[in-house]
Parts: structure tokens; C-alpha cells; sequence
């Protein structure tokens, strides 16, 4: 039976709340190490990632003092481990006594296995659904997760979602239309939707409705943090976007900020409860239209694009 977002994000957060990735402390770890005895031979590889293998079974391994914890599809095992010289000596988890590997040369030492993950953002972006799921990556860093908006960052082939909780982070590939998530020794996997253009004829005016033309925004504010995103619906059937971030840093060993921009451009109309857009950056799509007032504001009236409230910067009568 395949495993949800939901059943991976609880065990991951359940083991990395304990266990913490550090590349430092593990540094001296990497590298392929081999135990030999009585004709058993077994061959460890460990990545500065905090992948690697054991005998071509892929792991994933985190370091918390002289434990080391190594996660494969049969689960996590947690081992105590020494190092002198070239000799890593493990013992515990599922070991009958010790074992005791010594680190290969970098002229012997068998080449590390590389995951085929995906390593850019183009291919995730986009909404996938699988065991009654749906999660939409947008390319503005915002995912979305059964109506959950959560802003995310891709680094090596690994998808990581900055939750409330700390980062979350997945491997994970994407191929003929099937996107794979893996964490923790354990996958989720999601299917395409594809975007279907209405194929009833409209017209121009139930295209782009006058009562849509105007400026919309977003806007965030808290302390040391700004972030702002317009767009403005255009009565030709085009629009314009842009977006602005911005971070202050004051403290005693720090003082200074950061900015950065973004904007987009393309054309937009509507059908029924979705607004659809051609973008010259992120191709078409089309986000859940509602018309709503603002909740304290009530004469102010929003649009609402899948769940993400833009208020009108002009003065424009309340939704009745």
C-alpha cells in the first residue's frame, strides 16, 4: 500500500526531531569502508549527504554523538560507533557483537552510487494527486497540501518544505508524469493533473468580466519581515504581477536587511469558478476563483486564487 505526504511528514517529524542531520560531526564518516571476515565480505559507502549504501542497498544515515541511526526500507536502526585511525567499529541496533570496517583508499574505493533525483524545480512544478491527496508546487516557492500553504526550496535533488516545525525535506524524482516522494525509508507517489482548457466557446466579456479588472493584492507584514504580491487583471485580457520581499536583521552582531523581487506578465480570462492564465514565465494553469470581503473590512472586496486572499487597491463597490 503506498504512503501519503501526511504518513511521511509524521514519521520524519517524529525521528528528526530527535536525531539532527549535522555534516560536520558525521564528516569523518564519509568515505567507503569494508568488513571482511571469515569470507564475509560487506562494503559500506557513506555521502556527505547523508546517503549512501551497504552492499548497493541505498540508506540514509544522521549523526547524534558516538550514535549513528541508518534508515532503509525495512526501517531505522540506531548503532553505536567508535572511530581510531581508519577503523570505524559498530556495534548494537541489529549487530551481534562488533563489527569492525576499514576505510578504503580513494584508489580502491568502489564509486558512490548517485540517486536519480531530480535536481531542478521545472518538472515538479504543477499540481499532482495520489491516495486522496492533492499537493500543487507553484513556482513563486509555495506549495500547497490539501488547502495548506507552505513556501519551499529545492537543493540537490531534495524538495524541503519549511514548516512551522523546522524543514521537512524529500528526495524525490519525477518521471513521465509520476512525481515520487521519499523520506525516512518511506515514499508517497503522485499523479499529474493535467491543465484542460474550457472548450465551450465564451465571450470576450464573460472572459475577462469588467467586475475582475483592477488591481489586487497581498500583502504581509510582522516584525522585521515585509512581503507583497500584486496583480493587476487588465480588460484586454492581460495581466501583470509582481512580488517584493523583505527581511530586516537588528541585532547586537548583526544589522542590515534584504530584498528581493520578482514579477511575471501573460494573459488571463475566466470560466465558471477558475481563473486561467498563459504565462511568458511559468506556461498555463489555472487557480480556484472566489469573490469574497474582506473579513474586518467588509467593504473591502478580495479575490480569492486557490485559497490566497488579494485585496482591491482602488475603490471599488463590496460583493453583494
Amino acid at each position: 500500500m503506498r504512503t501519503s505526504l501526511y504518513q511521511i511528514v509524521l514519521v520524519t517529524c517524529l525521528s528528526w526531531a530527535w536525531w539532527s542531520t549535522q555534516a560536520q560531526s558525521g564528516s569523518s564518516l564519509v568515505g567507503t569502508w569494508q568488513y571482511s571476515q571469515a569470507g564475509e565480505v560487506q562494503t559500506l559507502i557513506l555521502n556527505g549527504d547523508g546517503t549512501g549504501s551497504l552492499n548497493s542497498e541505498n540508506l540514509q544515515y544522521q549523526i547524534q554523538g558516538n550514535l549513528l541511526a541508518v534508515t532503509t526500507s525495512s526501517g531505522t536502526v540506531v548503532y553505536t560507533f567508535g572511530l581510531q585511525g581508519n577503523k570505524l567499529s559498530v556495534t548494537g541496533g541489529d549487530i551481534e557483537g562488533l563489527m569492525v570496517f576499514v576505510k578504503l583508499e580513494q584508489s580502491s574505493r568502489a564509486p558512490a552510487q548517485q540517486p536519480s533525483f531530480s535536481s531542478t524545480s521545472k518538472d515538479l512544478l504543477g499540481t499532482w494527486s495520489g491516495e486522496g491527496e492533492v499537493i500543487e508546487f507553484r513556482s513563486s516557492g509555495i506549495c500547497r497540501y490539501n488547502e495548506i500553504l507552505i513556501p519551499y526550496r529545492i537543493s540537490q535533488g531534495h524538495v524541503i518544505l519549511q514548516a512551522s516545525t523546522g524543514d521537512i525535506s524529500f528526495a524525490y524524482t519525477v518521471k513521465a508524469g509520476r512525481l515520487v516522494l521519499a523520506a525516512n525509508g518511506q515514499q508517497a507517489v503522485y499523479q499529474k493533473i493535467s491543465e484542460v482548457a474550457p472548450s465551450s466557446p465564451v465571450t470576450k466579456k464573460e472572459r475577462n468580466p469588467a467586475d475582475l479588472v483592477g488591481q489586487w493584492c497581498y500583502l504581509k507584514s510582522s516584525t522585521g519581515t515585509f512581503s507583497g504580491r500584486c496583480i493587476t487583471l487588465n480588460a484586454d485580457g492581460t495581466y501583470r504581477y509582481t512580488e517584493e520581499r523583505s527581511m530586516s536583521v537588528q541585532t547586537e552582531e548583526i544589522s542590515g536587511g534584504t530584498a528581493s523581487q520578482g514579477s511575471d506578465s501573460g494573459t488571463w480570462y475566466v470560466q465558471g469558478d477558475r481563473l486561467y492564465y498563459q504565462s511568458t514565465t511559468r506556461g498555463s494553469g489555472s487557480y480556484r476563483l472566489e469573490r469574497r470581503n474582506h473579513p474586518k473590512n467588509v467593504n473591502d472586496p478580495m479575490i480569492v486564487l486557490d485559497d490566497e486572499p488579494f485585496v482591491t487597491t482602488t475603490q471599488r463597490p463590496p460583493w453583494r
